[in-house]
This record gives structure tokens, C-alpha cells and sequence, in this order.
């Protein structure tokens, strides 16, 4: 426990000295990257919502296609 400017602040203790990879993020970050490259879908133009989230399945779909058509 600290006081700081007449407050009483609890700072937790570090669980470990070391960074560790979570298992599975590294997915979701591929995800993002790809999304990425889908000018709609990394800019934020649309006002619905409903619109948005279905231009975001068109993008997911466009990447399902392209990498079934690569194998």
C-alpha cells in the first residue's frame, strides 16, 4: 500500500518476471492483419452497423475463397 496525494493506492505484485505468448493470439492478430488489407473494413466509413458487419463478412468470405483456391 502507497499514499499518494492523501489517497491510498494497492499496487499488485508481479506474478512472474518473465512475458509469455497466450496461446492462440497469435491467431486473432493474423486475423486482424488480414482484415487489414480491405480498405472498407480498416476504415471505419460506415454509419449502420448492420452494414459494417456485413462488409466484414464479405471480406472474411474473400478470405476463405483465396486460400481455398490456393490448395
Amino acid at each position: 500500500m502507497r499514499t499518494l496525494l492523501n489517497k491510498t493506492i494497492a499496487i499488485s505484485e508481479r506474478i512472474s518476471q518473465e512475458w509469455a505468448i497466450l496461446p492462440k493470439c497469435w491467431i486473432v492478430e493474423r486475423t486482424f492483419a488480414w482484415l487489414n488489407h480491405f480498405r472498407r473494413v480498416s476504415k471505419d466509413y460506415e454509419i449502420a452497423i448492420a452494414t459494417a458487419k456485413n462488409i466484414s463478412m464479405i471480406a472474411y468470405s474473400m478470405i476463405l475463397l483465396r486460400r481455398i483456391a490456393k490448395s
